[in-house]
């Protein structure tokens, strides 16, 4: 699997852009991740991703505990397959259970997870996700 980063600091969704410009070289697309209770967060995170001149994409999945069903990913996978050809990466906006759906969705893409609750937190720092 690619390289993953956690960002963590008050008002980090808006300079995400600027960070992933950094941490993710070369990389010009950038699908956004949430679910719908983030979707705000995300909101905020795809307008620095577009500010920094990353094309945006996205998804947002219902809230919920456990894995992300078979017809969910298929969802994922097509909508990230639309941002077209080139270097893309994954940003997660959201708890524990969508960091591992968006570590899933990512392969061997670079992702950025953005934890939404403490448990997220807790998880992406020793691996969970």
């Amino acid at each position: 699997m690619a390289g993953s980063r956690m960002l963590l600091w008050p008002g980090i969704h808006t300079e995400v852009g600027e960070n992933a410009r950094v941490l993710v070289p070369g990389v010009t697309r950038a699908f956004v991740l949430t679910d719908r209770p983030c979707l705000p967060i995300a909101q905020r995170v795809a307008m620095s991703l577009q500010q920094t001149n990353f094309k945006v994409g996205g998804g947002a999945v219902p809230a919920g505990k456990g894995p992300a069903k078979p017809a969910t990913m298929k969802d994922l996978e097509g909508r990230l397959a639309r941002l077209g050809a080139g270097p893309s990466c994954v940003v997660v906006v959201g708890g524990s259970s969508l960091l591992h759906v968006g570590a899933r969705l990512a392969g061997q893409r670079p992702w950025i997870a953005i934890p939404t609750t403490h448990r997220a937190q807790l998880d992406g720092s020793v691996g969970g996700a």
